[in-house]
This record gives structure tokens, sequence and C-alpha cells, in this order.
């Protein structure tokens, strides 16, 4: 294990190196113990294997219900026919040891907000509204007030020269407040029509 996820499993802070060290024959190969527990990583380096080689997790159940996902969805495969297409859009290759005696593949969602803890999921949204939305909501104020100005000087230019062509324009300008802070985001635009 490196030295980044060595803290991971504090193994000196709970004196279970020591522990380990004085008993060395007392590593749990002959005990099988049930964890109740509310987030454990099955996919963590030390619930592998044990020292002599054999799997540690025996079973594992979710009783909380965190991390279902409704497979209501169907995908049908077969020998040649192996490639689907994912709810999110995606094409996929069913492993070949899948083999499921109807040839039915069950598919579905589950959306990284539910599963994420709190904190990381605050962090991707700055990063995403740092990262893509505050670059895209400059560009489109830009072009938005780039718009505006040719609209206002077109209007100015055919009120003031053709202001006896006995036709009316009516130009409606509506403002709007750009805000990241208060969760709403709000443009400026502007509609030119002709009235009748």
């Amino acid at each position: 294990m490196t030295n980044a996820f060595s803290s991971l499993l504090p193994k000196k802070q709970i004196n279970s190196d020591v522990f380990l060290n004085e008993h060395a024959g007392c590593d749990g190969c002959v005990t099988r113990i049930a964890v109740w527990d509310t987030g454990i990583d099955p996919t963590a380096a030390g619930l592998q294997t044990t020292p002599d080689g054999k799997r540690k997790i025996v079973d594992m159940i979710d009783a909380s219900g965190s991390g279902d996902v409704k497979m209501k969805y169907k995908r049908c495969i077969n020998k040649k026919h192996r490639v689907i297409e994912t709810l999110t859009g995606r094409k996929v290759e069913v492993p070949s040891h899948w083999n499921p005696p109807d040839g039915i593949i069950r598919i579905g969602v589950k959306p990284a907000s539910e599963l994420f803890p709190k904190l990381l999921m605050q962090r991707l949204r700055s990063e995403n509204r740092d990262n893509f939305w505050r670059p895209c909501i400059k560009r489109l104020a830009a072009n938005l007030a780039c718009d505006l100005t040719e609209a206002e000087e077109y209007i100015n230019h055919n009120l003031v020269s053709n202001h006896n062509d006995n036709k009316s324009w009516c130009f409606f300008h509506t403002f709007m407040h750009l805000s990241f802070t208060s969760n709403y985001h709000i443009f400026e635009f502007s509609v030119i029509r002709q009235l009748k």
C-alpha cells in the first residue's frame, strides 16, 4: 500500500500493528466476522485477501437501500449480439461470462448525487460552476451585450431616419441580473418587433 493511502487504514493509530507484531499467529485466518457498518468500502486494499490468499469479504449486503438502483428496463443479448445501449445513451459490451438463461439484462441509472457525500457534491458543483458555467455565461453575456448594442443602433437609426414612414416600432428591453450567489441566473435580452 502506498503512503498516500496508508492513512485510510489507521493501523498505527489503533495499535493493531503492535498487536500483530507481538502475536504473529493472530491474524484472524480461522475467524469469521460479521460487520454492521454504514460506510464500508468493499474495494479497499486491506479488505481483499487474507495473509494466506483467501478472500476476506465472503458476503456483503446493503440493507440501507442507499445503493439501490431501479432495474426496470431490459435489454436482450445473445452469443452474437452483446452490445447494449444504456439509459444514458452509452454503448457497452456485456462481458462474455454473463449468460442469463433468458438472454435479458436489466439496466438502471443511479445519480452520483445519491451516492456521493454532501461535501463532495458541493465541491463538484462548485468546480462545475467555475470551470464550465461561469465562462459560458460570460460568453453569452458578451454576445447578448453585442446584440443589444446592434439592436439599439438599428432602432435609433430607423427611428431617426424613418420617423415619417408611417410605421411604429416597439422596443422591448428586459434587464435581468446575472448572479451566482443567489441561485438564479438571469440574462439581459432584447426583442424588437414591428407594431401593426
